[in-house]
């Protein structure tokens, strides 16, 4: 009976170090899972706040010409919005001859020497001349253009008259010619491509617009919507 009982407790003490190891370990490991868990909510608030920070530097920076640098480590560029008024300049004689001689030649658009600039102003003028403004069309002031339907302008014109297969050439054309583009909050102007020599009723200074040569930088230029020029403020460029 002794040994009986000597075994019974034994076997009771045995079971109750095995419980409380148990329950021991069990508490290490909710002590563990809740450490992690509190580092893992500290470190998701820190990024969140790098984030916030990140995106409120990001505003600042184009709002205004904040020095600093990409995410990738390189010097941040801005897109140069200088402008010069050259509404007032008149066309040269050779000018005038030249723009005579190319419009006297059928399909004229079509031709391989004629420039990018020169087709373009040729498909505002027959935008509007055939109700296509809907489309495409100058600004109220005649120093911008503005595409109002991108798919309609892709499927009509840009293959036909522009012969280029996609948006993307279109848009790289007008990059290598200076084009720039504006970026005014909720103007009208929002979206719309000037060039100082691209104005309306002035077709002779886009043959002094020069095609510029590719610059592999790689980076995209930030935009500066305070310093776009205001074309409201500046006499209003009719067709002639």
């Amino acid at each position: 009976k002794q040994l009986a009982r000597s075994y019974q407790c034994f076997v009771g003490c045995h079971f109750c170090l095995t419980y409380r190891r148990s329950s021991t370990q069990k508490q290490n490991m909710n002590t563990k899972t809740t450490t992690l868990t509190m580092i893992n909510a500290r470190h998701n608030i820190v990024n969140e706040k790098r984030e916030q920070e990140q995106l409120i530097i990001a505003r600042a920076i184009r709002c205004r010409r904040m020095p600093g640098e990409t995410m990738g480590k390189n010097q941040r560029i801005f897109v140069d919005h200088s402008y010069t008024d050259r509404s007032g300049e008149k066309p040269t004689l050779q000018e005038v001859h030249a723009l005579a001689a190319l419009k006297s030649k059928e399909n004229y658009l079509s031709r391989r020497g004629t420039i990018f600039p020169i087709r373009l102003f040729a498909v505002l003028e027959m935008a509007a001349a055939v109700g296509k403004y809907d489309i495409i069309s100058w600004q109220q002031h005649g120093r911008a253009f503005k595409i109002h339907d991108k798919k309609r302008f892709e499927s009509e014109i840009l293959s036909g008259t522009l012969n280029m297969k996609s948006m993307n050439s279109f848009v790289k054309q007008l990059s290598l010619y200076g084009f720039r583009r504006l970026t005014r909050g909720s103007g009208v102007d929002a979206g719309s491509y000037y060039h100082e020599l691209f104005l309306s009723g002035r077709e002779f200074l886009t043959f002094r617009m020069v095609r510029q040569s590719v610059k592999g930088s790689g980076r995209r230029s930030a935009a500066v919507p305070d310093e776009e020029p205001n074309f409201y403020k500046m006499p209003y460029c009719l067709c002639s």
